[in-house]
């Protein structure tokens, strides 16, 4: 049962069958009903799931430290290059005139030289937004799969829409190729996904919040054009089916605030950071069981 407003078959019966000749009595055994359906209903929902991305970053970052400082010690060049920053390496290197070599034999010698010069050639936790993604996505999917939705994360390139208002797997149409989803949702909801972790304000930050407009009325025009040649890789879900889902996490709220306003009125855009996507599927998608 999807409608949380109805009540469960067997518990309708069980209180048709009470033999209340009396009206209050009625009203106060309806309630009564309805009360233990929400009681059974809230018990089977799922927890939410709150992610501190800032937090997160910081301790991917304390990571990326780490693992260079500890790959300097074994020498273990694939892993140094692996995750360090080569421009900022290369930097280095002619700052100080010397060669990686003589620089990490330093470094091995020198512990607090290795810490310092880790810090600075690691690579930068803001920077590695795709793992901020991934643990958004799955983070959703966690509590949704408990709803029958699964959000999958997106290779990227598997799907991108185009200028024309399609989407197309792999496209080899680069000219007019727009921004990959980074997310698809399929079972009882289906839909794209735009997924960011923005923290701050400048030139990337801005671009976000644009990228995203961008994708709302490209979307929007879509939904409105009745001859776009539509992939639906959703098992033949009509179009109208389909929700976008822009999921952006950070402190920009002002920002998202002012993209929920101009788009209110799209019911069929949804924007959300994590805890309110995953408060929007169990307050949607949410049921329990006639056999209670």
């Amino acid at each position: 049962m999807d409608n949380d407003s109805q009540v469960p078959q067997n518990v309708e019966i069980l209180f048709q069958n009470l033999s209340i000749k009396d009206d209050k009595k009625a009203d106060d055994s309806l309630l009564m009903s309805q009360q233990i359906v929400a009681d059974l209903r809230s018990a089977k929902r799922a927890e939410i799931i709150t992610i501190d991305f800032l937090k997160l970053r910081e301790n991917r970052q304390f990571e990326n430290n780490r693992h260079v400082y500890e790959s300097i010690l074994h020498h273990d060049m694939k892993e140094i290059e692996k995750h360090t920053n080569k421009k900022e390496v290369d930097k280095i290197l002619a700052e100080l005139d010397i060669s990686l070599e003589t620089l990490l034999q330093e470094c091995v010698q020198h512990k607090i030289l290795n810490h310092i010069l880790s810090g600075r050639i690691s690579k930068n936790s803001t920077r590695q937004g795709s793992l901020d993604e991934k643990i958004q996505l799955e983070t959703c999917n966690h509590t949704s799969q408990k709803y029958g939705i699964i959000i999958e994360k997106l290779s990227v390139d598997k799907y991108r829409g185009t200028v024309d208002g399609e989407i197309l797997e792999k496209s080899d149409k680069f000219d007019k190729r727009l921004k990959s989803f980074d997310g698809i949702v399929y079972g009882k909801m289906k839909g794209w996904i735009f997924a960011k972790v923005v923290f701050g304000s400048g030139g990337h930050q801005d671009n976000v919040f644009k990228e995203a407009e961008v994708l709302i009325d490209w979307y929007t025009k879509r939904k409105n054009d009745v001859s776009a040649n539509l992939l639906l890789p959703f098992g033949g879900a009509k179009e109208d089916d389909e929700t976008l889902i822009i999921l952006i996490d950070g402190d920009n709220h002002h920002k998202v605030k002012k993209l929920k306003e101009k788009y209110k009125e799209q019911n069929q855009i949804l924007i959300v950071n994590h805890i309110e996507f995953q408060e929007h599927i169990i307050e949607n998608y949410s049921f329990i069981s006639d056999n209670i």
